[in-house]
């Protein structure tokens, strides 16, 4: 009887002990291949994709009385101007985003708020689903979703922009290649 006591007591004690650090593991393990894809990336997209973000922002502006349109797209082109030069780092603790002198770090699991790049306060959280890490700032004035995707040494950083103030979505995807 006291046999099966401690067998018991040790299942209870795998599922609440080691259980959790098996999670952490596999967290590690699932965000270790994309560890590799940290460093500093340099844009590539130059006029087309100027266009493409200015295209985006008319379209989510259509229809608008001119006057918050004006704002609305003001707004926008400061907030969606895309960085010459973007330092990635991603780690069991999350990804970390740097612009110039603007940073902000989004924690691997659940949410909290930070400070976006453009300086405002964000609830920010990331999923991570194979060579991509997928981040969602959620804000006053709208929601961003930012997915990081990794092909060799290019980046492609896919936005979008949802906000219940614009007649649409803005959506664009920038490309950047590793810094040498």
């Amino acid at each position: 009887m006291a046999m099966l006591r401690l067998v018991g007591g040790g299942v209870l004690f795998a599922l609440v002990v080691l259980a959790p650090l098996s999670a952490t593991n596999t967290l590690v393990a699932a965000q270790s291949p994309l560890a590799a894809h940290s460093g500093d990336y340099v844009w590539t997209g130059e006029s087309s994709e100027q266009a493409a973000i200015a295209t985006a922002i008319e379209a989510a502006v259509e229809g608008m009385n001119s006057l918050s349109a004006n704002i609305a797209r003001a707004r926008l082109a400061i907030a969606n101007e895309p960085a010459e030069r973007l330092s990635v780092q991603i780690d069991e603790s999350g990804t970390t985003l740097r612009a110039g002198d603007r940073e902000t770090h989004v924690p691997a699991t659940g949410t909290s708020r930070v400070r976006g790049l453009g300086g405002e306060r964000v609830r920010a959280s990331q999923r991570v689903e194979g060579s991509s890490v997928h981040l969602t700032f959620r804000g006053g004035q709208g929601t961003r979703h930012q997915t990081l995707e990794f092909h060799g040494g290019t980046l492609v950083v896919d936005v979008r922009i949802e906000s219940r103030h614009l007649t649409s979505d803005v959506h664009y995807r920038l490309t950047y290649r590793r810094a040498s």
